[in-house]
């Protein structure tokens, strides 16, 4: 993940160094995946798990939209891309805390049970 984000962040600054010569598709491409990052981020919950997180996405992709329009394409593309972070991020801090959850049900059913299986021993005693 740490490797891949590099490679990214690499491939962004090379992009930054040649705005002049941006293909619009790459732009989009850009914005549409941070686009994608917010909606699964909200999907999976960031609104109450990860609220901070997924703001910052959201604020980042409406100020990479902005730079486009103005004509920043390098600054859009850098803010699109930490979007995108950004709504990964929340969306494993989501998915971390439904997960987290779940594990603290299962030990809490656990429990339960073994008290319920000793409780019925000693009554048989």
């Amino acid at each position: 993940m740490k490797q891949m984000l590099i490679v990214q962040l690499g491939f962004l600054l090379v992009l930054v160094g040649c705005a002049a010569t941006i293909d619009p598709t790459v732009v989009n491409t850009v914005l549409t995946d941070a686009e994608n990052a917010v909606v699964l981020a909200q999907q999976s919950g960031a609104r109450e798990r990860s609220a901070q997180q997924l703001l910052q996405a959201e604020r980042l992709l409406n100020e990479a939209r902005v730079h486009l329009e103005e004509g920043n394409i390098s600054t859009s593309l850098d803010l699109a891309t930490r979007s995108r972070i950004e709504a990964q991020i929340a969306t494993a801090e989501a998915r971390l805390a439904i997960a987290t959850q779940r594990v603290t049900d299962a030990r809490t059913r656990i429990v339960r049970a073994k008290l319920g299986q000793m409780a019925h021993q000693v009554a048989a005693a």
